[in-house]
């Protein structure tokens, strides 16, 4: 009877020790499903932050490329008075710009 005793004490230690493995196991596999649904519901809200933030993106490169436009306007409307200035100053002034530009003030 003890060495029956014995056998049943020893396959009562291995489940107990089995049984807190499982136990440990499946709160560890909870965590996991816990951290997957966390992790989830971050990438989907990333996902919509880079999908709103491609609009303003888009939008961006095309006021880039009109004030690009407009930036090469400019500089030839800009070079286009220093013609005018100086057609007039041979004409009209006949070099005397800077006694007028002095007379203005």
């Amino acid at each position: 009877m003890k060495k029956n005793r014995r056998k049943t004490n020893r396959y009562e230690k291995k489940y107990e020790t089995q049984k807190k493995i499982v136990l440990r196991q499946l709160d560890e596999i909870e965590k996991l499903k816990s951290s997957i649904s966390e992790l989830e519901i971050d990438s989907e809200k990333r996902t919509e932050l880079i999908d709103s933030i491609t609009d303003i993106r888009t939008e961006l490169y095309e006021v880039i490329d009109d004030l690009s436009e407009r930036r090469e306007e400019y500089t030839r409307l800009i070079e286009d008075l220093r013609q005018m200035k100086m057609v007039m100053n041979q004409t009209v002034f006949k070099g005397k710009w800077r006694l007028i530009k002095l007379l203005l003030r």
